[in-house]
């Protein structure tokens, strides 16, 4: 993989992001059975049916909400240590602080990703930027799409999966490459890593390998899936969200709440989950438990 050019200073702040009052998401749902974490679940075969995975976590009685959030982005990225950051429509970086959306005087990045590795994103020319603590570096590589956890994750240009070796930031060329294609990927800090091709299907990584996961109704229609401590979710061609729910403490499969509305793109991270619709409002899932 090669190394990038330098990322674009921005001269000064974006305008500030349009607000918007909160308001309902759908209608709360009647309670559900909800597995809260979703993670750790391993699939018995390859191509096993979805009600073969199996999950570490108990199953708790939850209630949903959606609640729009005031701030318009485009991606949005929730961490499983509470860290939340995002990106606009115009590649401007903004993260959430004192709960307000503060921007960064610096860097412009189509996508990012925050998780046990720290800060990860893309710019619109698909190089690969690590946050420092203090500023934005540049990382050899060229991904259009990265994920941060456990490890870091990334799929380039034209599918091809990588992962990031576990030598410094600073080292060039760690790239390591991984049998497979997808053009999305997630990962969590507990290192589950789920992806979607380029053709709708899902898959989970099991004993070093990419897993078929068949889609809701077993159709391949999923086009962004995420994982988290709040589980995983996914979103749809047209945009309708599914999370994956547990019957008991073993057997699950898709699940779509009639009731929520519909997101571009979706993140499962700490205490709750984050999501952006087509018209870039921001929405935020929480669970109220009785």
């Amino acid at each position: 993989m090669a190394s990038s050019a330098a990322l674009t200073t921005r001269a000064a702040l974006s305008s500030q992001m349009l607000s918007e009052s909160p308001s309902a998401f759908g209608a709360k749902s009647t309670p559900l059975q909800l597995a809260s974490p979703i993670f750790g679940r391993k699939l018995a075969a390859p191509k096993a049916p979805a009600q073969q995975l199996k999950a570490r976590s108990s199953v708790v009685t939850a209630a949903v909400e959606w609640k729009n959030v005031p701030g318009k982005l485009r991606t949005i990225s929730i961490g499983d240590g509470g860290a939340l950051i995002g990106t606009t429509v115009t590649n401007d970086i903004y993260h959430w602080t004192n709960n307000n959306w503060a921007v960064q005087s610096t860097g412009k990045l189509k996508q990012i990703s925050t998780g046990a590795k720290g800060h990860w994103g893309v710019s619109p020319s698909d190089d690969v930027w690590h946050w420092d603590g203090t500023t934005w570096k540049n990382v050899a590589g060229k991904l259009k799409h990265v994920a941060s956890g456990k490890e870091v994750w990334g799929v380039s240009a034209d599918d091809q999966i990588w992962k990031r070796n576990n030598k410094p930031v600073t080292d060039t060329g760690l790239w390591d490459v991984v049998p497979g294609r997808l053009a999305q990927i997630d990962t969590n800090d507990f290192g589950d890593v789920w992806g979607v091709n380029a053709t709708k299907q899902v898959f989970r990584r099991v004993d070093n390998e990419f897993v078929y996961v068949p889609g809701p109704g077993g159709q391949d229609i999923i086009k962004h899936v995420t994982t988290g401590v709040m589980g995983v979710w996914a979103v749809d061609t047209n945009d309708v969200i599914y999370r994956w729910v547990l019957s008991d403490s073993k057997d699950g499969a898709w699940h779509r709440d009639p009731k929520e509305g519909r997101l571009r793109n979706i993140d499962s991270g700490y205490d709750s989950v984050w999501g952006t619709s087509h018209e870039d409002s921001i929405w935020k899932y929480t669970i109220t438990h009785p």
